[in-house]
Parts: C-alpha cells; sequence; structure tokens
C-alpha cells in the first residue's frame, strides 16, 4: 500500500508507460527520435602463441558495429546508417539526417528531436539543430535517464533494423554459399537497405506505406534483391565508355535512393546511382566473388 513505508520500500513499482489514446494522442507536431544500436558478431582469429606443435591457437573475439536509426512520427519512416564513431565528430551524419528531413519534407517546420541522455547522440542533434535551415527551428527533447519505454518507439525500430540486416544476411548467405562477416564492406549498404525496406514496403494501419505517404503515389521504380549480380546502364561519369564500347556492365545491387528512386550498384570502382537495371538468368545472380570485390 502506498501509506505504508516498508511495502514501499521493498515492493513499490516504478511508474508504467502508458500509450495514450483517443484525442491525447494526435499531434500535429512532428518528432524525430534517434538512437544508436549494435551489431555484434563472436568471430574466431588466430593468435600466434606457443601451443603444442601448431604454434597458433584459436581464440574468440566479439565484432562489433554501430548503427544510427532514426525514426520520424510524420510518415512512420525508418532510417539506418552504419557509423564508425558515436557523436558529431563524423560530419556527414548530421548532414544526412537533415537530407533525409528534408526527403520527408520538414525542410521548413518545427521539429522536436527526441533521443536519451547519452552525451554523444545529444551532441549528434544538437549538430543537426544548427545545420537546419527552419523558420520555426528544432526543438530537442531527452527521455529521463534509465526510462528507455518513453523513447519506445525507435526502441522498436531498433528492434525492426536488426531483425531486417540479419535476414538480409541470412538470405545473401543462402544466395552465395558463403559466410558474411560484420567487417565486410557490403553490411554498411545491408544497414542502409534494411531501413529502406521497412519505409517502402511496411504497410501502415491506413493501407500505406511510409514511401507512399512522403510522396503521395506508390513507387514503380525497380527493386533487385540485396546483393544480387545484375546490368545497370553505365552512368555520365568520368569512366563512361565510348561509343563503340558496351554501353551496360555489371554490379551489385545493394539498394535505392528514396529521395530520387535511383538503384545503388556497388562495383570494384565504387558504388553507382544508375536509373536503369536488367536483372540477369536466375543461374547468373549470385556471386561471392563479385561482392568481396566490391569498393
Amino acid at each position: 500500500r502506498p501509506l505504508c513505508e516498508c511495502c514501499v520500500r521493498c515492493k513499490a513499482k516504478r511508474r508504467p508507460s502508458r500509450r495514450l489514446c483517443g484525442a491525447y494522442s494526435e499531434s500535429t507536431q512532428a518528432r524525430v527520435r534517434v538512437d544508436y544500436a549494435y551489431l555484434t558478431e563472436n568471430v574466431e582469429e588466430v593468435v600466434e602463441e606457443e601451443v603444442g606443435e601448431r604454434g597458433v591457437s584459436l581464440e574468440k573475439a566479439d565484432s562489433t558495429a554501430t548503427v544510427l536509426v532514426m525514426q520520424e512520427s510524420q510518415c512512420k519512416s525508418v532510417w539506418a546508417y552504419m557509423v564508425e564513431h558515436k557523436g558529431s565528430r563524423e560530419d556527414w551524419v548530421a548532414t544526412q539526417i537533415v537530407e533525409d528531413l528534408e526527403t520527408v519534407g520538414l525542410r521548413n517546420d518545427r521539429v522536436v528531436l527526441k533521443s536519451d541522455q547519452e552525451p554523444a547522440v545529444a551532441d549528434l542533434l544538437r549538430d543537426v539543430a544548427r545545420q537546419r535551415e527552419a523558420e520555426f527551428g528544432t526543438a530537442l527533447e531527452q527521455s529521463a535517464v534509465g526510462e528507455s519505454n518513453s523513447n519506445a518507439t525507435v526502441e522498436r525500430a531498433i528492434q525492426d533494423v536488426e531483425g531486417q540486416v540479419r535476414t538480409l544476411r541470412a538470405a545473401l548467405e543462402m544466395r552465395v554459399r558463403h559466410k558474411v562477416h560484420l567487417n565486410d564492406a557490403i553490411v554498411p549498404w545491408m544497414v542502409r537497405h534494411a531501413g529502406c525496406l521497412i519505409t517502402r514496403c511496411r504497410v501502415r494501419p491506413n493501407g500505406s506505406s511510409a514511401l507512399e505517404m512522403m510522396k503521395g503515389h506508390i513507387s514503380h521504380a525497380k527493386i533487385a534483391e540485396f546483393g544480387e549480380n545484375v546490368l545497370f546502364k553505365i552512368p555520365k561519369t568520368k569512366m563512361m565508355p565510348g561509343k563503340f564500347e558496351d554501353q551496360w556492365d555489371d554490379g551489385i545491387y545493394v539498394g535505392f535512393d528514396m529521395r530520387s528512386t535511383e538503384s545503388l550498384i556497388a562495383t570494384p570502382e565504387g558504388v553507382f546511382r544508375v536509373t536503369d537495371i536488367v536483372r540477369k538468368p536466375p543461374a547468373e545472380r549470385w556471386s561471392s566473388e563479385k561482392i568481396a570485390a566490391i569498393k
């Protein structure tokens, strides 16, 4: 009982996190929630030491990658990026968040950026607020210390992204019959593509996907399976072939751009944005050697 000090000290529960319903849940204020997640992998690394007659031993170590996940309330879109460092140490991260908010349609709207009180993510959001050219400004909001339930929306988005990344990894390993490790060059694109798939393909309760709500229509851009070897029209770059040479080349499909719906094709020379892709016959769609060669 709340009047009994012994009961409160020994059995009292914390204040529950309740879902707002009805008129209380309706808000025209755009909220953007940001948090970090971690992908881990148990790997065996060779350690050189005197062990019997072999001279080496295998030790298990943890490989970890940091992932930034963002979810906004207007269209319920999800964005995910693998980062090398937390916080504002990487200039491209804050710039990417500002660009993503413009893609959603929140360029000149007042936005509430919400996170926990971790210093790294707080620094990042302050950098985002400085870069936004919004007429109505950017508000910063933080959840209470230890109260992750108050930021449950982005926590659920993190679970969705992690599950989608695992699914993409398992599907790719099944296709190429080769192990995909966390430090492979294709993994950052896998993380990005996981958020894009959730935004493009998950149907919301109103019957539309987040991408459809952003653009106002269904996207008909062609997509392929992640990691698939496809033919693409070589774009107008310094490596553009001459009129006597092949105009199409093959590369690895690693996602699409949500603003322009262009396909992203990875090659040994880098990643290209292309408009046209052609899928190969099923027997020629998968190559572990070409995936390992991308940069």
